[in-house]
C-alpha cells in the first residue's frame, strides 16, 4: 500500500485508511500465539484455518510491512499499532532454545521440525528478531546462518536457488553500501538476479 500510494496506483488517503483497518484487525481479531500469526486464516473472523501453522516468515514479512507503512504514512495510530504488533512477537519463543527460528508451530504438534538456518528470504526476519525491543535474538543467530557460496556461469554468490529468496528482504531494507563479515547482500542479490537471467 505504501508503494502503491507512492506510485499513484491508489490514493494516499485510501491506502492509509486500509493500512489502519488492517493493523486494527491484526491487533484485535486475528488469532495469534506469542505474537505470531497463522499461515491461513478465515478472512472474516481472523481465526486459524484448518490445521495451518503459525508462520514465522509470514509474520515477519507482515511486521516488516507494518513498520514500513508506519514510517511512510506518519499517522500516530498506525505507528502505535505497528509498534505494538512488532513488540508482541516473541522471537525467543519461536527459536525454541535454538539459535535458529523455527519455520512454525501448531498447537497439536508444537514446533515444526525445520528451522531457518540457511541464507534465504529470512534475512529480514532475523534483523527484526535481533532488533526486537522486547524479545531479541542475539547476533549469534545471525552469524550461525549457513551461507553456502557457489557459482553459476560467471556469477559468484551465496546460493539460494529461487530468485525471490534473494529479493524479499530488499523490499523492506535498503542493503546498498552495507555489508557484514560475510557479504554485501545487495551485490549478492544483483549477482543472483543476473545468474537467474542467464539461466532463463
Amino acid at each position: 500500500l505504501a508503494a502503491g500510494a507512492e506510485r499513484g496506483w491508489i490514493g494516499k488517503d485510501a491506502a492509509e485508511a486500509q493500512v489502519k483497518t488492517t493493523l486494527e484487525f491484526f491487533s484485535g481479531k486475528m488469532e495469534s500465539e506469542h505474537g505470531f500469526f497463522y499461515h491461513f486464516v478465515d478472512m472474516e473472523t481472523g481465526k486459524r484455518f484448518r490445521d495451518s501453522e503459525l508462520s514465522s516468515i509470514d509474520t515477519a514479512l507482515f511486521l516488516a510491512g507494518a513498520l514500513t507503512a508506519a514510517r511512510y504514512f506518519e499517522n500516530p495510530e498506525i505507528k502505535g499499532l505497528a509498534k505494538k504488533l512488532y513488540e508482541r512477537a516473541d522471537w525467543k519463543w519461536m527459536a525454541n532454545g535454538s539459535l535458529f527460528l523455527s519455520m512454525g508451530w501448531t498447537p497439536e504438534n508444537n514446533f515444526l521440525p525445520h528451522a531457518w538456518s540457511d541464507y534465504n528470504e529470512s534475512l529480514v526476519m532475523y534483523i527484526l528478531a535481533m532488533g526486537s525491543p522486547t524479545f531479541p535474538l542475539t547476533a549469534e543467530s545471525w552469524t550461525a546462518i549457513r551461507r553456502t557460496r557457489g557459482k553459476y556461469k560467471d556469477y559468484e554468490l551465496i546460493l539460494s536457488p529461487p530468485l525471490f529468496t534473494h529479493q524479499f528482504s530488499h523490499a523492506f531494507i535498503d542493503f546498498r553500501n552495507k555489508r557484514d563479515a560475510f557479504a554485501d547482500y545487495f551485490k549478492n542479490s544483483v549477482q543472483a538476479t543476473l545468474a537467474n537471467r542467464q539461466f532463463c
